[in-house]
This record gives C-alpha cells, sequence and structure tokens, in this order.
C-alpha cells in the first residue's frame, strides 16, 4: 500500500525532532562570549587574543601515522567535555599562562598534565574543546593557527584546517585560513593533536586565534579554572 506524501512528510519530520541534537549539553564552563576590538593591523600577540581556555582530553590512543586522519572517537568533530572519557584518558580544564620570557604568545602547553599519567609517557593523541559564543555572524574570518605536532581543527564539525607535517617550532600564524564562517551563537571548536615521535614530553602545545576580514582580533572574553572536569569516567588529577 502506497503512503500518500503528506504522510511520508510527516513521519520524516517526527523522526527528524525524534533525532538526538548533537548541539546540546556543552557544559557552561566551556562557553566563552567572543568580542571584536579594531587594532591597527595583523600584528597583535598579546596572549589575551588568542583561544586560551580548553577542555582538554586523553591520551586517546598512541600516536600512529594515521592518527589524525583516522576516527577515533564517535562523533569526534562535535567533541565537547561532556562526553565520556574512553580508557585510560582523561578530560582536564587548561587556560594558557605563559608568564616567562620565552614563552610564545598564545601558546596552549598542555605537557605538565599528562607527562605523568598513564600513558603520556608515549607518543599520543589528545583532543582539545572550546565553544565561543558569538554575539554576530562573521562570513570571511581567518583562523590562525601554530603546533609543535599535527594538527586538526574542527569548527561546528567542519573541518577547516589540517597539519599533517612533522615537528616543527611553534609559532603563532604558522598558517592562515581564510573565509572561515563563525555564525551568530554558538560555535564549537574541537582541535585533535597528535605527538611527534620525538620531544614530546614538553612540547604537547599550540596557538589558534580568530581574526575578521580585516585582521582585526576576535577573541574569547573569560577564564575557565584550571583543574578536572567532574569524573568523566574515571578519576582526575587537578593540576
Amino acid at each position: 500500500m502506497k503512503i500518500s506524501s503528506f504522510f511520508l512528510l510527516l513521519l520524516i519530520l517526527f523522526c527528524a525532532g525524534c533525532a538526538p541534537d548533537p548541539w546540546r549539553g556543552v557544559p557552561d564552563f566551556e562557553i566563552l562570549p567572543l568580542m571584536t576590538v579594531v587594532k591597527n593591523g595583523p600584528d597583535f600577540l598579546e596572549d589575551v587574543y588568542f583561544v586560551r581556555n580548553w577542555t582538554v582530553l586523553g591520551p586517546v590512543a598512541s600516536a600512529e601515522k594515521d592518527s589524525l586522519g583516522r576516527v577515533l572517537l564517535t562523533d569526534e568533530n562535535i567533541l565537547c567535555g561532556n562526553h565520556n572519557a574512553p580508557g585510560i584518558a582523561r578530560w582536564f580544564r587548561v587556560h594558557a599562562r605563559n608568564e616567562l620570557p620565552e614563552s610564545v604568545p598564545g601558546e596552549v602547553n598542555f605537557s605538565h598534565v599528562f607527562r605523568k599519567r598513564p600513558g603520556g609517557e608515549k607518543p599520543g593523541v589528545f583532543y582539545a574543546c572550546a565553544t565561543l559564543n558569538s554575539p554576530e555572524e562573521y562570513e570571511m574570518a581567518k583562523l590562525k593557527a601554530g603546533s609543535y605536532g599535527k594538527l586538526k581543527v574542527w569548527i561546528n564539525g567542519h573541518v577547516v584546517y589540517v597539519y599533517d607535517g612533522k615537528a616543527r617550532e611553534l609559532k603563532p600564524d604558522s598558517d592562515i585560513v581564510k573565509n572561515i564562517f563563525l555564525r551568530k551563537g554558538l560555535n564549537r571548536i574541537v582541535v585533535k593533536y597528535v605527538d611527534p615521535q620525538q620531544d614530546f614530553l614538553e612540547n604537547r602545545s599550540f596557538c589558534l586565534r580568530f581574526t575578521d576580514r580585516s585582521d582585526n582580533p576576535v577573541f574569547p572574553v573569560g577564564v575557565i579554572r584550571p583543574g578536572t572536569i567532574g569524573n568523566r569516567n574515571g578519576n582526575g588529577v587537578s593540576r
């Protein structure tokens, strides 16, 4: 028996209404408001203009040649701090504090959190998450990123940047991606980080920032408190 187009449409709408919403469940502490200021040129390198507050998960797996491209977690592209930590992995809140003269502007170095954790003594795979609440829409923003190890970045579930090369010196703006879209409201940012095979214990680090089309900084306001995140499938160790 044929189903009329009207009833078929109702069935589709019903099923869509029952589907889980992948954008729900972001922890409040992970949401940071965005703001924009006008600067003279793109050379502003103060820490405040970078995304420095992250929830970091790891080690999820050992670092392999194909780790960056291989899906290691369900919905890894929209990951946030409410997901259970698999295996020996743990969630930590990390806030970059670059107080030393040799610190790299915007550097998010999470080495100290994991080097003494189970599995942290070996090259591994880590995820870092942040959710930015934008008061307006940005249609032609720019993403500026650097890292020591391999790096992949998703924005709202879409891959926007991949570095799959060898270990390199951490520098702000090593790579610039144009035509980034940030929507009004919540924007989920997920970073996948893969250790190189050498000198990784003290160099698990990346830096990331946004600008508008005119290179004015678009940056989050607020600071999360470092430490563990509740009981995400195990006991964590505070900083």
